[in-house]
């Protein structure tokens, strides 16, 4: 997997489409109401020259946004997720854990409760499968090809 379209607008296009599709996530995610921005730090060695920032407005079992954070994002996302690209790719090729990757510092829950996030795991679990589903390089999912 390749980090050069991770949380571009095609990703998040192709990842919205992905969560759209899966009955599995929208039964998962039924309880489950909140904004979260994903933070992808910048690593000039292995790439993105820059941070990228993805936001997630997600209301039971809908997403209402997908999209690269806009600058009012980051005060209203009620849970920022960061890390930095090697982790965010472990975690996207189903290496990692991200409650694991959360409890042993590899991704840094930044705001938001992690007590809170827990009645929620299965839904987060299902959102991870979607993300994974979705072709970093090429920002398209699986629903398309």
């Amino acid at each position: 997997m390749s980090l050069d379209g991770l949380f571009t607008a095609p990703w998040a296009a192709a990842l919205e489409r992905e969560l759209a599709g899966d009955e599995a996530y929208r039964r998962a995610a039924a309880g489950w109401s909140g904004s979260l921005l994903f933070v992808l730090e910048a690593d000039p060695a292995r790439g993105p020259g820059e941070e990228r920032r993805l936001f997630l407005d997600l209301a039971h079992g809908n997403a209402r946004a997908v999209r690269p954070a806009l600058p009012d994002d980051e005060r209203q996302a009620r849970f920022r997720l960061a890390a930095p690209p090697a982790a965010w790719l472990q975690i996207l090729e189903g290496g990692l854990d991200p409650a694991g990757a959360v409890l042993s510092g590899r991704l840094r829950l930044e705001r938001g409760s992690l007590f809170s996030l827990l009645p929620h795991l299965e839904a987060a679990r299902r959102l991870l499968a979607c993300a994974q589903r979705v072709q970093v390089a090429a920002g398209v999912s699986t629903r398309e090809a």
